[in-house]
């Protein structure tokens, strides 16, 4: 295509290159790599949905007599290309499928789970509690024919998925298992086995199911919504409380199915018709019957075409930048710019107290299905939805009552008794406890031969990106502050159960992990010691964060300041990279917003198109940008020395060269002059 400098940009076969996940893919790229593998005589990859899972699959037919072994050549894979370019599932085949003309017979290609080589290791259910686990592993993971050995994370499992086979698990056998499980038990035999043992073991109270209530003027607040109202948070009128969706839309559209599409979305889900007036001084949830939903339309194409695009983004910034009236609402924001007929600018906008992000997921892909039936003239394809956010929110009301939030509470005060000190980084300013919101990002990336590097290391340790990232920050701290007790804070989306997985509303959760880099571990060892302490956190971040923050309060008498200022993040993809809708090409737009920072620092890692893809959100009362340029650098050191050589000690990696420059203006982190000190 012609880029705006008039040269042209090489941008592969249109028919090859895919969309997954948010990037771009040239399949060819991938089967270039596979053909390299020895004993490949011929592959094929595409890009295969099944039960709404989208992947890469392989297809191979090996050399003559060569018995092709599918983990090596994933690992070989995952050595040469970026993580979201390794197939997750592959099928061996004698030959294959061809049309009468020679070409590759797509339709013919078997799903995973059928590869002909693969039959004599396949080993079927064998009992009934098995028949149901393989069911439930082939309902989630897209594959239709899984055996009792097979590995979850061979098949394409992540840890999303495995959160969503466990609420499936404890909904049909009434059993609670811990995602740690699938991990250490990562076959249906071996997990069937946990389940069993499980169920003649003694089994703790249980949450009651979910079930609808009747309606009421007002509901309370869930836990994640209380969020919006905490002491020290931005007011919730705020507009960065927006979650705001932006897409350049190219095809022809059908103006009149989106907006139709839009009012379903909202008649549907209770969620999107809900205000949060005061009563008695507290903030509650107030549902609407109806809510009158418009789709403004403005028409650019009169513009010379370089300026309409920006002309769009700037009306939406204005529109999006309004304060929300929580009390009337409404707190969705929606508008269509018409660049030309086949090129369109979309916003949808949707306050944080409504959503999350993965709300906002499920929100686009109900949207992309009701446009397209509409479009053709066709009823809504979706079931009536049986489960609203009332009915969660106050199903989590009464479990917490009942004792769930007692239990959670009990793991959350050994864990945070006693709290660690405040980290002491090379911070510019002395921090004083009253540094507001006023922030500023810095973005980086790693370099592509250094990011392969951390893919190979980590396929070769069976370890996420996510958790060899955060290993590193918490070195990364550690060695910036001289501090062996760390205190990061991440947020989860905490659908922990099956009812919940289609709901609209706002679920996600912050939780806390303590790092423990005590007695100079080896990266290694680190990294072990991160992966328990993630899994641990993680079967306990039911734990509603705002009584996490009530607990953190009474242990933090006498500090000006709280001990949670640092955050660390790892999305695997935004909400705008899903959506595919019907046959218009989605482009994500992003707008120049105000920044904030609501942590002293916060690091979000990624996996961008050529490697992995880094983000520093910090404070500006407390860093200069110059300093949190040396931050990066140094971060980047420590991921080169730790892949260099992962079994050196901690305090043998190269220290921050800022440390003793910035030491004295950290001696006293709750030193409330607030001087500054030049840099």
């Amino acid at each position: 295509k012609y880029r705006a400098d008039g040269n042209l940009e090489f941008m592969g076969r249109a028919d090859g290159q895919v969309k997954l996940r948010g990037y771009r893919i040239e399949l060819g790229e991938i089967e270039a790599v596979v053909s390299k593998y020895q004993g490949v005589s011929e592959g094929l990859v595409v890009i295969r949905e099944d039960a709404g899972n989208k992947r890469l699959v392989a297809y191979v037919v090996p050399q003559p007599e060569e018995e092709l072994e599918t983990e090596r050549l994933k690992a070989f894979l995952g050595e040469r290309l970026p993580e979201y370019m390794v197939p997750t599932a592959y099928v061996v085949m004698e030959a294959l499928p061809l049309t009468p003309n020679g070409k590759v017979d797509h339709k013919a290609l078997p799903p995973p789970g059928q590869s002909e080589t693969a039959v004599d290791r396949y080993v079927a259910p064998r009992n009934q509690t098995e028949e149901l686990v393989v069911g439930i592993w082939s309902e989630v993971l897209g594959v239709d024919k899984v055996g009792v050995h097979d590995d979850f994370f061979e098949l394409g499992g992540h840890s999303l998925m495995s959160v969503k086979i466990l609420s499936r698990i404890r909904a049909l056998f009434d059993v609670e298992l811990a995602v740690l499980d699938i991990f250490e038990q990562p076959t249906v035999a071996r997990l069937v086995e946990k389940i069993v043992a499980s169920r003649a073991g003694s089994k703790g109270p249980q949450p009651p199911p979910i079930v609808p209530v009747p309606p009421a003027e007002y509901v309370p607040l869930s836990y994640a919504q209380q969020l919006a109202w905490m002491p020290g948070k931005l007011p919730p009128e705020d507009p960065v409380n927006l979650v705001p969706l932006i897409f350049r839309l190219e095809g022809l559209l059908d103006a009149d199915a989106l907006a139709r599409g839009l009012e379903e979305m909202v008649h549907r889900h209770e969620a999107l018709r809900t205000t949060f007036p005061l009563v008695d001084g507290v903030p509650v949830q107030r549902i609407h019957p109806t809510l009158s939903v418009e789709l403004p339309v403005v028409d650019l194409s009169h513009l010379p075409e370089d300026y309409r695009e920006a002309e769009a983004l700037a009306q939406t910034e204005a529109r999006l930048g309004q304060p929300f009236d929580m009390a009337h609402g409404p707190l969705l924001r929606f508008g269509l710019f018409r660049l030309s007929e086949h090129e369109h600018v979309l916003f949808l906008g949707m306050h944080h107290v409504l959503t999350d992000f993965e709300s906002a997921s499920v929100f686009l892909g109900e949207l992309e299905a009701l446009y397209s039936a509409y479009r053709d003239g066709k009823p809504t394809p979706l079931a009536p939805v049986a489960l609203q956010y009332r009915d969660y929110t106050l199903w989590e009301q009464q479990w917490m009552q009942e004792g769930g939030l007692e239990r959670l509470r009990a793991y959350w005060e050994r864990k945070l008794t006693p709290l660690p000190e405040a980290l002491r980084l090379p911070f510019d300013r002395v921090p004083t406890g009253d540094e507001g919101f006023a922030g500023a990002s810095h973005s980086f990336e790693l370099p592509t031969p250094l990011s392969d590097q951390v893919r190979a290391f980590c396929v070769k340790e069976g370890l996420t990106p996510f958790l060899f990232m955060l290993a590193v920050f918490e070195a990364f701290l550690s060695r910036s502050s001289r501090q062996e007790d760390l205190l990061i804070s991440f947020t989860q989306a905490n659908r922990t159960r099956a009812e919940c997985e289609k709901m609209l509303g706002v679920f996600a959760n912050i939780t806390l992990l303590r790092g423990d880099v005590s007695g100079n571990p080896s990266f290694r060892e680190l990294l072990g010691r991160v992966r328990e302490g993630f899994l641990e956190a993680f079967e306990h971040a039911d734990m509603p964060y705002v009584e996490k923050a009530r607990m953190l309060e009474g242990s933090s008498q006498g500090l000006r300041r709280s001990p949670v200022q640092i955050g660390f993040a790892f999305p695997s993809q935004s909400a705008a990279a899903a959506l595919g809708f019907a046959d218009l090409v989605a482009v994500p737009l992003a707008l120049p917003r105000k920044e904030w920072a609501p942590l002293d620092l916060s690091l979000s890692m990624s996996q961008g198109p050529r490697g992995f893809v880094g983000r520093f959100n910090y404070r500006t009362r407390l860093f200069e940008p110059a300093t949190i340029q040396a931050l990066e650098a140094y971060f980047q050191v420590l991921v080169e020395c730790v892949i260099a050589d992962p079994e050196q000690p901690l305090q043998s990696l190269p220290s921050l060269p800022l440390f003793a420059e910035h030491a004295s203006r950290t001696s006293s982190p709750h030193n409330s002059s607030g001087t500054q000190v030049a840099s």
